[in-house]
């Protein structure tokens, strides 16, 4: 199998949703080698701990800032470059024996 960080937006438990992909996307999620890079995200310590400050702020005072925006924009961004990543990730891996499924 092909190991995945729980609760990184591929669903958990019984009641996550399974990952379909339509058939004309396999081929291209399908590779010869097994892949030397997972997708992750990893923000810095700091950098999320002054997020979630700029946001509680945020909420609390209800004014936007030059500084809280540029603050607020990075994370997301890094969500949706890690999303983006896992989502072009290859699904398969072709093998002289057939094709085996990476992700189950």
């Amino acid at each position: 199998m092909f190991p995945l960080p729980v609760g990184e937006g591929w669903g958990e438990g019984e009641h996550a949703a399974p990952v379909v992909v339509p058939e004309t996307l396999k081929e291209s999620l399908t590779v010869k080698d097994f892949p030397t890079r997972l997708p992750v995200f990893e923000p810095e310590a700091d950098h999320l701990g002054r997020y979630c400050q700029v946001l509680t702020q945020q909420l609390i005072s209800g004014s936007l800032t030059t500084d809280v925006e540029r603050v607020i924009q990075n994370l997301p961004g890094e969500r949706v470059s890690f999303y983006a990543d896992t989502l072009k990730m290859p699904r398969w891996l072709r093998t002289d024996e057939g094709v085996i499924e990476l992700l189950a």
